[in-house]
């Protein structure tokens, strides 16, 4: 094994870098003498495509969720600002399949970086509509019999 002291080594080139995004590749910091560059993190790590790096746990800023990918879960796990498939579930910083009980889906266009995107997130209350109950999903109308409660955001029978 390569020693490279604070550099990151590249095993598969034998090389030496500060810097793994210029080799397409993410930064694993695995303690003293084992830092190296990865094209998939090591099993318990997840890729953070805004800093390059191996982390633990998805970032959070003061404005931005970064959500745990449904796709390649177990073989390339991959922190993304929005799911590709499933539903954004905050609690957990993940992509889920299915919003748990008491909680609604809803789609809402987000703006990051002046790029604007449809989100889908499990919630537990509904900010622009109604909690339909029998669908699980935050609804503009209330299916026949229920009426919408304004207090309670809720489809009430």
């Amino acid at each position: 094994m390569q020693t490279c002291g604070s550099l990151f080594a590249i095993p598969v080139m034998m090389k030496c870098t500060s810097n793994c995004w210029n080799f397409n590749m993410y930064h694993y910091n695995g303690g003293q003498n084992n830092k190296k560059c990865v094209s998939v993190c090591p099993q318990g790590y997840m890729k953070d495509p805004t800093t390059r790096n191996c982390v633990v746990v998805c970032p959070v800023s003061s404005s931005i969720y970064y959500y745990l990918l449904l796709e390649n879960r177990l073989t390339d796990p991959t922190c993304a600002n929005k799911c590709t498939s499933g539903y954004e579930f905050k609690n957990l910083n993940e992509c889920i399949e299915r919003c748990p009980g008491g909680y609604y889906t809803q789609s809402l266009s987000v703006t990051i970086n002046s790029v604007t995107s449809m989100h889908n997130q499990c919630v537990q209350r509904c900010s622009a509509a109604y909690g339909d109950n029998l669908t699980e999903s935050c609804v503009n109308n209330c299916p026949t019999p229920a009426f919408a409660d304004p207090t309670t955001n809720l489809c009430v029978n």
